[in-house]
């Protein structure tokens, strides 16, 4: 609970200790990850859009794909390095590797 707490602050939330340990500890991994991702260093630029910083997002961590169906997932732009919230069929992007195994068995991307 204390560190539900601590990760509340943090995420400017109200802290919400109630449910099951299931639940309570379900909920803490869940904004580690947030608070872990918005310590990712960020690029400013002239339009509303994020550019993934140089080093962020490389080939240990990304997988070039090409979506065989939309896909509504955090993505980058191949060409652009700009944030991607979808990616559209026929479409390449670089996505995470630890959804391609999954993505691949559902029929949904191809691996490039």
């Amino acid at each position: 609970i204390q560190r539900l707490r601590e990760l509340a602050t943090r995420l400017g939330r109200d802290p919400d200790v109630s449910g099951s340990a299931a639940e309570l500890s379900q909920r803490v991994m869940e904004w580690e990850e947030e608070a872990e991702a918005e310590h990712l260093p960020a690029v400013e630029n002239d339009s509303d859009e994020s550019i993934v910083p140089p080093g962020i997002g490389q080939r240990s961590e990304r997988v070039l794909i090409r979506a065989l169906r939309t896909l509504h997932i955090c993505a980058i732009d191949p060409d652009s390095n700009r944030e991607l919230d979808m990616v559209m069929a026929g479409n390449p992007a670089r996505i995470s590797q630890h959804d391609v195994d999954e993505l691949i068995a559902a029929g949904l991307i191809i691996e490039l």
